[in-house]
């Protein structure tokens, strides 16, 4: 057997029956043994249910719907290059067309330009699913 390895520790939501409501519980996953062809034959999950005020019920909320916007964009997000990512970064601080241009030494047409090719490539005419490309990517 391999040796075990890997660990994993999470933030969750659960509802443990029909008639109870979703609760946030830590949990965290441990490999313990794989089989001859490195596939994972046991693992052990332990969970605990967490106490949380209102504020950090909703920052894990959105952490989660971020994380599933995330992985449902991942592949139009790689088409974006280095450049079209630090224009994205600029327009969701909230930066100028002119702003962006004079931070990074182009002109405000090619910026323009950029901005364009960003919508183009996300699918995103508006400025609310670019922010949240942003936020979720990490560029805010």
């Amino acid at each position: 057997m391999n040796e075990p390895g890997f660990q994993l520790s999470y933030f969750t939501r659960l509802k443990l029956s029909a008639s109870e409501e979703w609760r946030w519980y830590s949990s965290s996953l441990k490999i313990l043994a794989r089989d001859a062809q490195n596939n994972v034959s046991h693992v052990l999950i332990y969970s605990f249910p967490m106490q949380l005020d209102a504020n950090v019920k909703r920052k894990l909320e959105r952490l989660q719907a971020d994380q599933l916007f995330m992985l449902r964009h991942a592949d139009r997000f790689d088409t974006l290059t280095s450049r079209e990512r630090e224009i994205l970064q600029h327009q969701a601080s909230g930066k100028t067309a002119q702003e962006s241009a004079d931070a990074l030494f182009i002109s405000e047409q090619t910026v323009k330009t950029h901005r364009k090719n960003i919508r183009a490539k996300l699918d995103s005419p508006s400025l609310p699913v670019l922010f949240q490309f942003a936020r979720a990517f990490d560029l805010v």
